[in-house]
């Protein structure tokens, strides 16, 4: 087995990549999301254990990890406990290690049944890439590092070669709103694509909340861990609501890194509100190029420069609305993250700010415990206090459910965010 280097300082790519490495796993939905860990050959242990060679930090130390093994060809088996008792029918635990696979559909009525891909612990079982590990409240997923040739690896049957194209259509639908791990992997790597999406573009504002598994829009197959997005510019408000506060803040710093990745400080600013004891989850929000024209950072967690930074979005805002429709709007679109959004409310501009903002290019994502934040959210995402499940309320369309948050944390954030800085404002 290759001994690779842990390199704690780097959020991103916990374990580096070395001679010997053959696949990548990567964290790419779900608690301290975004993480990268490359491994070499051999038996290696995913789990909350200190010592796992993929170290899930959102566990409780005391669970059961998932042996993996890699093969000299890069082919990666798991050996995943079973959660349930003993001869039990019932489905495992919340939370508890499931391998998510490419799937046919069920016709409607079918009985529920325990996946056979998930079960046993007696057996290894392939994982393959496209397929996502759902563990501890964090989907992992795996891939080569060299991949295998097409000519290597034809399709022998109809069969795979409707899965094969039902895994490139899951591709191409997550490379339109990337993951935490694909979107830090992008921005560090030596041609990073940032900066490139401008105000009326198809897209400009879309932000990707989480993952789930969908239907394919040409097969009859169910694919794994499909991105759930929500177009910001369409919605105008967002609301990210979560009984545990830190959860949903987790979830709007992922929302703040997707907006500053994509736009360039040319075309979007990024205003911060909130009191001082969320100063620790936005401080790295400082290193983003991305503040006012007179160079102030865009977090503000003190009274007096939240007052300041509301009064100068109100008066933005009154001067915009003042323009004629003739004359050519400002293109600089405007995005405020009002942390503690039901107590700000009732700050004076603040109302006026989510009441007509997106009218003339000034958006919001209100943050807070409860799900019913502020009127003007036309989109609500609300987890559960466990982080395990997002529902996403859409006016006046039914909740989607079923959902699993991308959650980052602050020191994956700091990473990005002075990559984006170094960058050269990513313009």
């Amino acid at each position: 087995m290759a001994i690779q280097d842990t390199l704690p300082s780097d959020p991103i790519r916990v374990r580096r990549r070395d001679p010997h490495s053959l696949v990548e796993v990567r964290a790419v939905g779900g608690v301290d999301a975004g993480r990268i860990w490359s491994l070499g050959m051999g038996t290696h242990t995913l789990g909350p254990a200190p010592d796992s060679a993929v170290h899930l930090r959102g566990a409780h130390a005391g669970r059961p990890g998932v042996r993996l093994t890699v093969t000299a060809g890069g082919e990666a088996w798991l050996a995943i406990p079973d959660p349930r008792p003993e001869n039990s029918a019932l489905p495992p635990e919340p939370g508890v290690p499931t391998l998510r696979t490419l799937r046919p559909m069920e016709p409607a009525g079918t009985p529920w049944a325990f996946p056979q891909d998930a079960a046993s612990a007696a057996q290894e079982l392939r994982w393959p890439e496209g397929a996502q590990l759902s563990i501890y409240g964090t989907r992992l997923s795996v891939a080569r590092i060299r991949p295998v040739r097409s000519a290597d690896r034809a399709p022998a049957s109809d069969l795979e070669r409707v899965e094969r194209d039902a895994l490139f259509e899951r591709a191409v639908r997550c490379a339109e709103v990337p993951d935490p791990a694909a979107l830090a992997a992008d921005v560090t790597g030596r041609r990073a694509t940032v900066g490139w999406r401008k105000p009326g573009m198809d897209g400009f504002l879309r932000l990707r909340l989480g993952s789930a598994d969908g239907g394919s829009r040409t097969e009859r197959w169910i694919l794994p861990g499909l991105p759930c997005a929500v177009d910001l510019a369409d919605a105008g408000i967002l609301g990210v609501a979560s009984v545990n506060l830190e959860a949903a803040r987790a979830l709007a710093r992922w929302l703040v890194v997707q907006a500053a990745t994509h736009c360039a400080p040319d075309d979007l600013g990024i205003r911060i509100l909130a009191d001082p004891s969320a100063g620790r989850s936005w401080e790295w929000a400082a290193k983003l190029p991305h503040g006012s024209r007179q160079g102030e950072a865009p977090a503000a967690t003190d009274p007096r420069s939240v007052g300041r930074n509301i009064a100068e979005l109100a008066a933005e805002l009154a001067a915009r609305a003042e323009l004629p429709p003739s004359e050519d709007r400002p293109s600089r679109a405007l995005l405020a993250v009002i942390d503690r959004a039901s107590m700000l409310r009732e700050v004076d501009g603040v109302a006026q700010i989510l009441g007509r903002g997106p009218e003339f290019g000034i958006y919001a994502i209100c943050v807070d415990t409860i799900a019913a934040i502020v009127p003007e959210c036309r989109v609500v995402g609300r987890t559960t206090a466990d982080e395990l499940a997002l529902s996403v309320r859409r006016q006046p369309e039914r909740d989607r459910g079923g959902i699993t948050p991308d959650l980052v944390g602050t020191e994956w954030c700091t990473r990005v965010a002075g990559t984006l800085a170094s960058a050269g404002s990513t313009g």
